[in-house]
């Protein structure tokens, strides 16, 4: 376990209505294994010392029952605020932003639909936003990348040396991530994860190397996906250990 003196919020944006789930119910509601989606990566929120309170930012309208069949039904009593999320990712992450205690120092953001990220990527990433300005878990490109235009036409073939594909969890220091999103509030910016604006301010983020295994649940081949995941993660461990 990484030593740590840092005072960490951790922010949960899931507000999404999971339209390509094809399901009224929201895609971090669904059962994966004996679990909701979403309760997979709270548990392991939840067992990290340094992570002092939760927040999660959920569907409009929704805030009681979140409340009531997830943080009471698993006792995560590290949740201390059920928001409604924003219209964007980034409204909701400011939303949370907004309510998190005065001594946080760090901040850390995950999305609720990755639910198989692992206690050491979250604490590497609360370590790297105590090291410089924040850390992200990404993956290394594996294949090929070109830039196409519009109309299915190759623009370019970009060299994939360098390149990441940019997951979460990711941390910042509390002072740096509310620069970033008071600035993109400011200038009307909508970027796709923290890391974006952070970076766009000039700060440090470093990169800690993720998996495979961390996927993002949007669609039912993803659930389907997930499931067959949990299942090999559970029958390796059992072997390994037996």
């Amino acid at each position: 376990m990484t030593t740590t003196s840092a005072n960490v919020a951790a922010l949960i944006p899931a507000a999404g209505k999971g339209l390509r789930m094809g399901n009224q119910t929201p895609k971090q509601f669904l059962s994966l294994g004996s679990y909701p989606v979403i309760v997979h990566s709270l548990r392991t929120i939840h067992s990290i010392p340094s992570i002092r309170e939760i927040l999660l930012m959920v569907p409009a309208g929704m805030e009681d029952e979140w409340r009531e069949e997830i943080v009471s039904t698993y006792g995560l009593d590290k949740v201390t605020h059920v928001l409604a999320g924003g219209v964007t990712r980034q409204d909701s992450v400011s939303n949370g932003l907004s309510k998190v205690a005065p001594e946080t120092n760090i901040v850390l953001i995950h999305d609720g639909v990755r639910p198989f990220a692992t206690q050491e990527m979250f604490e590497a990433c609360i370590k790297m936003a105590e090291d410089v300005d924040g850390g992200i878990v990404a993956m290394k490109i594996q294949d090929t990348t070109k830039r196409v235009s519009e109309d299915g036409i190759i623009q370019e073939t970009i060299e994939r040396n360098g390149l990441w594909a940019a997951q979460t969890p990711q941390a910042f220091r509390h002072n740096v991530l509310v620069t970033a999103l008071e600035y993109a509030h400011r200038e009307k910016i909508q970027m796709t994860d923290e890391a974006s604006l952070v970076e766009r301010l000039g700060y440090t983020v470093k990169i800690h190397e993720s998996s495979t295994e961390n996927p993002k649940i949007t669609t039912p081949k993803d659930l389907a996906l997930a499931e067959a995941l949990l299942y090999w993660q559970k029958n390796t461990h059992f072997s390994e250990t037996s």
